[in-house]
């Protein structure tokens, strides 16, 4: 799929509200001002409804949509549903929702939940529309060549409380459904900081997965490993960061724990995982809220399946939307969806320029001749085009000078389909 970039930055608050500056790849630059107040108790009320997990479909569409119109607003929604309407008429084309967050008040907030009222999605669960976070960090990213398969080592320390069964079971089903396209190192019973340092050393990882719990100490937030000595060790943020620091191989990094995502309310570039991104980390993957055991193990398998094979192999920012996706299918009522948050520093999204990477068939090839079952696939193809058409002239009589470009555009590609199908059916 090819992407185009719609860029959002957001600064910090002055007494008319938080400045917008966003910017489409293909529809230009827009200013505006977005009114928010993070202590509001309508706001508090949903985050609270999520941590006790009291939620729903209906309120979980509620409060992206909340999301969605206090964000995606004034001109800078225009342009975003300009943006999102020019590639939805082209076949392979994307467009990547890109956060450049700096008040730390503001990047405290979910925004993966952000649903469109108009598509009816949530944004960050598409693969056409994968929603990351871009940290400020002006550092190259090197060696992005990777021969298959890939390296993960994954961390699991002792007396976390976790299905840890489970989880090893489907990290080696993982591996097994991809053809071993991924193999993971197991670190497992009582994991140290030694034990940590001496894996790292011992060969080159691609990836970094930690399955455990994390703390926080008022801004300071920690991993819990096992102690040399004593049943629990915290390592603080900056401390954990510099495990990776001369590991150039190492692109990627999975907190598979409750609050790996949890930013300061009150700092900017604060918690684990933003450490790990200003360390030098090219991509981190954590979680802002917890996630069950099924949900955990369903993120997982469906993470490394789109990473690893097919299409978008390579692209961290398209595995994380498929991901969100499976999750929004498989605990629809959960906030799971919104869970995983993806802080990104690779512009293209690619981490790994894998070699050698499987390219899942998608759709079987044409049949030579028409059967009686294309011709049905054909027909009701046919009606959509048309119904199709139809709104778009609707719509386009009705807005009458207004009617903007792409939408007539949209309406004569709609045109040229019913004709190529029409041919095809000899009519």
């Amino acid at each position: 799929m090819e992407y185009r970039d719609f860029d959002l930055w957001i600064e910090a608050a002055t007494p008319r509200g938080y400045p917008l500056r966003a910017v489409s790849e293909t529809q230009g630059g827009v200013n505006d001002w977005m009114v928010l107040d993070p202590q509001s108790p309508a706001l508090q009320g949903y985050k609270k409804k999520i941590r006790e997990e009291k939620t729903d479909v209906a309120f979980l569409i509620e409060f992206g949509t909340y999301l969605y119109n206090i964000l995606i607003t004034g001109t800078v929604g225009s342009l975003f549903e300009a943006s999102l309407g020019e590639i939805a008429r082209q076949e392979g084309q994307g467009l990547r929702l890109r956060l450049h967050i700096a008040p730390p008040e503001v990047a405290a907030l979910p925004w993966e939940f952000l649903y469109s009222p108009l598509q009816h999605y949530f944004i960050g669960t598409s693969v056409k529309t994968p929603l990351t976070r871009h940290p400020h960090v002006f550092q190259p990213i090197q060696v992005l060549k990777t021969s298959l398969p890939l390296h993960v080592l994954v961390a699991i320390p002792d007396g976390s409380g976790l299905n840890i069964a489970a989880e090893k079971e489907a990290l080696e089903d993982v591996s097994h459904r991809l053809d071993d396209a991924v193999q993971f190192k197991l670190l497992e019973g009582k994991v140290t900081r030694s034990t940590l340092s001496d894996a790292l050393i011992e060969r080159q990882y691609h990836a970094f997965h930690f399955i455990g719990h994390t703390a926080f100490a008022g801004d300071q937030g920690g991993v819990l490993f096992n102690g040399e000595e004593e049943r629990f060790d915290i390592i603080d943020d900056e401390v954990f960061a510099r495990f990776f620091l001369d590991h150039q191989s190492l692109k990627l990094v999975i907190l598979n724990t409750c609050r790996g995502a949890r930013r300061s309310p009150t700092r900017p570039m604060t918690g684990i995982a933003q450490k790990l991104v200003v360390r030098g980390i090219p991509a981190v993957v954590a979680h802002q809220y917890p996630l069950t055991d099924a949900a955990s193990i369903r993120f997982a398998r469906e993470f490394y399946r789109s990473l690893c094979i097919g299409p978008q192999a390579g692209h961290v920012d398209a595995a994380v939307a498929y991901a969100r996706n499976q999750l929004s299918i498989h605990f629809p009522a959960e906030p799971a969806l919104g869970a995983p948050v993806l802080f990104l520093r690779s512009p293209e999204g690619l981490i790994f320029d894998l070699v050698g990477a499987r390219q899942e068939q998608t759709q079987p090839p044409e049949a030579p001749e028409l059967s009686p079952k294309e011709c049905k696939r054909l027909e009701h193809l046919l009606t959509t085009h048309e119904r199709n058409r139809r709104v778009l002239e609707e719509q386009i009589l009705r807005m009458g000078a207004f009617a903007p470009d792409y939408m007539k555009a949209q309406l004569a590609e709609e045109t040229a389909a019913i004709e190529e199908i029409r041919q095809k059916l000899g009519r």
